[in-house]
């Protein structure tokens, strides 16, 4: 068993992404091969440019705040603290933060991801 203490963790600010940081929990920091498992923080107005997992399961499970999922065709969701988003693998999505306030979720990928845009 491997223990994580997020507030131990540094910020990573992804490529492709603005005012929006990650934590990396799980992953290749305690051996896990299959799953990766991330902190996301995106500040007001924070989130990325639209991309896509070319072979990762993508989920997105919001712990505070309010984030929007706009698709390639420009259709968009809302989640709200509780609610969870499943993106298959190869969907071009993009998150972003609408609010003026800090957003925190979870972001689980199986296998670990890779980023195109």
């Amino acid at each position: 068993m491997k223990i994580v203490d997020q507030e131990k963790l540094d910020l990573i600010e992804l490529p492709g992404h603005f005012n929006s940081f990650n934590k990396k929990l799980i992953g290749a920091n305690v051996g896990a091969k299959n799953v990766e498992v991330m902190l996301g923080i995106a500040e007001a107005g924070g989130g990325s440019e639209i991309h896509y997992h070319p072979e990762a399961e993508h989920i997105i499970y919001v712990i505070e705040g309010v984030l929007r999922i706009r698709n390639e065709k420009g259709e968009e969701v809302e989640l709200k603290k509780g609610m969870a988003a499943y993106i298959p693998p190869g969907e071009k999505h993009q998150p972003y933060n609408p609010s003026s306030s800090r957003t925190m979720y979870l972001v689980i990928n199986s296998p670990p991801a890779s980023m195109r845009v």
